[in-house]
């Protein structure tokens, strides 16, 4: 089924998926800890609240004190999104032209004149989710490519051609 070609326009949604996504990845553990912590203190709440304990308020502070954490963290995100939307170097509402063959990725968006090949071997990772893929070219360069874009055999022969051709450096979960 290979080549595919596909165009788009990138929207604030795309962007704000692969950042919130990047995000959780990054603070995967912490965030993990976070809500073992949380819900630990909902479940130390509710058996203090049934008379099963006498209620120790360290627990809730600490609880409280990784929820504020988790806040502070999307709040952070969202603020550099919103610096992304006014910077000069935002693509956000650009057309992408996106082609992939057996061996190449090549991108392009016209209206920034960039056109950028890449060798499948040189890519740096790919991930999957349920929206888009996000493309690793290096490790601080990502390029999305929307599902919304393709058709269902055009994201099946996607993610079976970056299975096969970037073995562990494609993550996805379907």
């Amino acid at each position: 089924m290979l080549p595919i070609k596909t165009e788009f326009t990138m929207t604030l949604t795309d962007f704000r998926q692969a950042t919130y996504y990047g995000l959780v990845l990054r603070y995967r553990r912490p965030i993990l800890f976070m809500v073992g912590v949380v819900g630990f203190a909902l479940l130390y709440g509710i058996l203090c609240a049934a008379g099963f304990f006498a209620p120790n308020m360290i627990v809730f502070f600490i609880a409280a004190a990784y929820v504020i954490w988790g806040l502070m963290m999307l709040a952070n995100a969202e603020r550099g999104i919103q610096a992304y939307m006014k910077s000069p170097e935002s693509v956000l509402g650009c057309r992408f032209v996106v082609e992939i063959e057996k061996y190449s990725i090549l991108i392009q968006i016209p209206e920034r004149k960039v056109k950028a090949p890449f060798p499948l071997k040189k890519i740096f990772c790919v991930f999957e989710i349920s929206s888009e893929f996000l493309i690793y070219v290096n490790a601080e360069q990502v390029y999305l490519l929307p599902k919304r874009t393709l058709s269902a055999d055009e994201v099946k022969a996607i993610r079976d051609h970056f299975r096969k051709n970037l073995g562990e450096r494609f993550s996805s979960r379907f």
